[in-house]
């Protein structure tokens, strides 16, 4: 027993290793920073002079940085309404053409006579400097406002719009590309999806797409033009749906004679185009795109304003749920569906003349109404045959409509001396005019009923 204790009293201690420093806090602590220096004063350890020197500089600083930062925010320009709201909800495309418009660079001469197209987005939210706040709500009241320079006539301003009502072409001349680089735009612009700019030599050109059908209005006031787009049912007193008949796939009768193929959608669509041009040139025709014909106080006070529209474009394919949905859309008074006429068979025979489908179950009668003025005007206009009124009972349009509905069956194609008639434009012109003044009477007719 002796022995071993003398033995563990000989045996030498083991000594534990030396843990190694993280090296983060070994570099703390050779470099001291503004936490560990505070935290040291705090627990009142001691250190040197240059330490107290190095974290009173640090806090220093940290003060005037924060201080500067409050000046900054105060002083920094901040946007206005008009920047904030002059472009409300901007679709990808919009955003696309802010970054182009970015890239674009402002001291390039783009009057070059090129067509070179850039996207205005970005230019239209741009802080006009000169406007003061009331400008500012002015503008914002309206889709969109151009400044006009001096130099230019408005009278010269072409404003054009596309057949389907959901764009514009404002052709602005001696004013060349460079004039949004010089004059802002301003406006809320909820109408608006994207706009694009091109230079046709000193001519500038701005294109418009919005975001469903509308009628455009302009305004003049100083040195400013004022756009605005305005629903169809809360501009025209009334709204006419022109439905040329068939249409894309569906080519309608087709007829070969003398060589030639005619097609029934062709001799629909065109009659029906001409009767929408006959309204158009009613309001005072904008198709030279004048601005004094979409302003407001050109209008003639109390004359009526109807507005008319086609159910399709060209040779697009329309279902008839599609047309009906968009009469209703559109907040349309009546229906005008123009077809031409065939044999069972599609042979050709002597049967001839004209005839109207309604909806006999209509309680108010006015479908009927509708359906004797279209038949007696194309009977006198053309001096064609009276086929009659047909029950359009088992005509899905014609029964499909809670709108007065007519079906006009101009002539039949399987006739071989109607069609020659039907394929010529003065015989349409004909017919549309017979049907445009058998709308305006209906209307009429019907405006006396509502009373």
């Amino acid at each position: 027993m002796e022995h071993s204790m003398e033995h563990s009293r000989e045996h030498p201690k083991l000594e534990q290793p030396k843990k190694k420093p993280h090296p983060a806090k070994a570099a703390r602590a050779r470099n001291p920073g503004l936490r560990e220096i505070i935290g040291s004063v705090r627990k009142n350890e001691k250190f040197g002079a240059y330490d107290r020197v190095v974290a009173v500089c640090m806090m220093l600083v940290c003060v005037l940085c924060i201080g500067m930062l409050g000046v900054l925010e105060k002083n920094l320009p901040r946007p206005t309404e008009a920047k904030r709201q002059s472009f409300g909800q901007e679709t990808e495309a919009g955003k696309t053409g802010r970054d182009k418009a970015a890239e674009a660079p402002k001291e390039k001469a783009l009057d070059t006579g090129g067509t070179e197209k850039m996207a205005v987005l970005q230019l239209v939210v741009r802080e006009p400097e000169y406007l003061t706040l009331e400008e500012d709500k002015a503008a914002l009241s309206h889709c969109l406002r151009l400044h006009i320079p001096s130099n230019a006539d408005p009278e010269e301003i072409r404003l054009f719009q596309s057949e389907d009502g959901r764009s514009v072409q404002l052709e602005m001349p001696q004013m060349g590309q460079v004039y949004f680089y010089n004059y802002s735009m301003v406006g809320h612009c909820s109408q608006i999806t994207g706009m694009s700019y091109a230079g046709v030599g000193r001519t500038g050109v701005l294109e418009i797409q919005n975001n469903g059908v509308y009628v455009p209005r302009v305004s003049i006031e100083k040195s400013f033009l004022y756009l605005d787009f305005v629903k169809p049912k809360d501009y025209y007193d009334q709204i006419v749906l022109v439905d040329p008949g068939k249409g894309g796939e569906d080519s309608g009768t087709t007829v070969e004679l003398l060589g030639k193929t005619y097609q029934e959608k062709e001799i629909n669509y065109a009659i029906a185009k001409r009767i929408q041009a006959l309204g158009e040139k009613a309001l005072g025709g904008s198709k030279n795109g004048r601005i004094s014909n979409w302003m407001e106080d050109a209008e003639e006070a109390g004359k009526k304003k109807t507005g008319f529209y086609l159910s399709r474009l060209g040779d697009d394919t329309k279902t008839e749920k599609q047309r009906l949905a968009y009469a209703k859309k559109l907040g349309a008074a009546i229906i005008l569906s123009v077809h031409c006429n065939s044999t069972s068979t599609g042979r050709i025979s002597g049967i001839n003349g004209a005839s109207v489908l309604y909806k006999q179950n209509d309680k108010t009668g006015r479908a009927e109404i509708f359906a004797r003025n279209c038949l007696d005007a194309l009977v006198e206009k053309l001096d064609c045959a009276d086929k009659g009124l047909v029950m359009g009972a088992a005509d899905s349009l014609v029964s499909a409509s809670k709108l007065p509905l007519v079906k006009v069956k101009v002539g039949f194609m399987t006739n071989e001396m109607e069609l020659k008639k039907l394929v010529t434009k003065e015989y349409q012109n004909k017919a549309a005019e017979a049907l445009y003044d058998a709308v305006l009477k209906t209307l009429d007719s019907l405006e006396k009923m509502g009373k």
